[in-house]
């Protein structure tokens, strides 16, 4: 154990029960033995590749993380001016949950043990058994590290369109040319080349990132998965004098890809632009290529409300309030063997009805990466 904690402590190890509860059990028994008593002085490295090479176990580990996370916290509790408060403990209910969630990222890696991942999501999984961050940051640094890119998780990465971040499958697969398509493409390339020079238009993290990854992720030995960004394009022709209502809207390259749904009831989504936001979305039913009606469920109020899917939905929405949707037309869709590198492609012809009373003719083309499945 660490120098200075209590000596009679109660044991932090996993006990030979284990079972649903036992991170949280570990996590309350840290809290038992360290919160109040004098802890010594503990640094961690800022790279995760440097906090690997001091791993000897889960116990040294959430005894070592305590001691330096508990500091940071009581910091947290002072004005503004004083230390801010670390991102990371915003999300838990104690330092000794932070403490178990670090350890068991770095076992989970260290040890190549994706249970402690499992038990994450297990043990703190949310209100309505959603997985929580915790669990997610432990599938997302296996993968990672470990180039496993189908352990990279599921999320929503943009607007509510599904898939797996492509930052993560960046660095999964050592392909930086997925990078085009991550939501902070300086930040990617930058931790794939481990060069904070190339942070330049970043996020304002992209420098500890960079540092963090460091290591960790080797360059790429297989051609790229993706060659070209494709197209996404609708165009809108009015019955009327409209500009909003006869205009080209082009996708940003990095929403010219998505995670394809294997299941037959999950929608693929496509989502760009931000005035009008547009929202495109279809039921692929297990099939790589096909037709798919637009209809419009419910009358009103959003695109595939909870409980309804249509076969294909396209709806926009402007700042000012303005919505249209599709209510007639067909969606064409051809994916090849709807693999990671496959490209879809397709066309929708469809008459939208808007908020307003107008009712223009949208047309679509569609020319984006397939970067996983799911």
């Amino acid at each position: 154990m660490l120098d200075g904690c209590k000596r009679k402590a109660p044991p932090i190890e996993s006990d030979d029960a284990g079972g649903a509860g036992l991170l949280r059990r570990i996590a309350a028994r840290l809290e038992e033995a360290y919160a109040a008593g004098p802890l010594p002085r503990v640094t961690e490295p800022d790279g995760l590749a440097d906090r690997l090479t001091r791993w000897r176990g889960f116990r040294e580990c959430a005894a070592r993380t305590y001691a330096v996370l508990r500091p940071r916290a009581a910091a947290a509790g002072q004005p503004p001016s004083a230390a801010p408060r670390p991102a990371r403990l915003l999300r838990h209910d104690s330092v000794g949950d932070a403490a178990v969630e670090e350890c068991a990222v770095q076992g989970a890696v260290a040890d190549r043990d994706p249970g402690l991942c499992q038990r994450l999501a297990a043990d703190y999984a949310g209100v309505r058994g959603e997985p929580p961050l915790a669990a997610l940051r432990c599938w997302d640094t296996r993968a990672r590290v470990l180039g496993l890119p189908d352990e990279c998780p599921v999320v929503e990465v943009t607007q509510g369109a599904r898939g797996r971040n492509p930052e993560c499958l960046a660095a999964a697969r050592r392909d930086p040319s997925l990078c085009v398509f991550a939501e902070d493409g300086p930040r990617c390339r930058a931790i794939l080349a481990s060069d904070a020079g190339l942070c330049t238009g970043g996020a304002s993290d992209c420098k500890a990132a960079v540092t963090y990854w460091a290591g960790l992720v080797p360059r790429a030995e297989e051609p790229p998965l993706v060659a070209g960004q494709g197209k996404l394009r609708l165009t809108l022709n009015g019955d009327r004098d409209d500009s909003r209502l006869t205009s080209v809207l082009d996708a940003a390259p990095q929403a010219r890809a998505l995670s394809w749904p294997t299941a037959t009831d999950a929608v693929a989504k496509l989502v760009w632009g931000a005035d009008p936001v547009i929202r495109l979305a279809f039921l692929p039913r297990g099939e790589p290529s096909g037709a798919r009606r637009f209809e419009l469920p419910g009358g009103a109020g959003g695109l595939l409300p909870p409980g309804s899917h249509p076969p294909a939905g396209l709806a926009l929405h402007w700042k000012g309030g303005r919505t249209c949707a599709a209510v007639s037309g067909t969606l064409r869709f051809e994916a090849g063997d709807a693999q990671p590198g496959s490209r879809l492609t397709g066309s929708l012809d469809a008459v939208l009805r808007c908020s307003d009373g107008a009712s223009p003719q949208a047309r679509g083309e569609i020319d984006v990466a397939i970067l996983d499945r799911y």
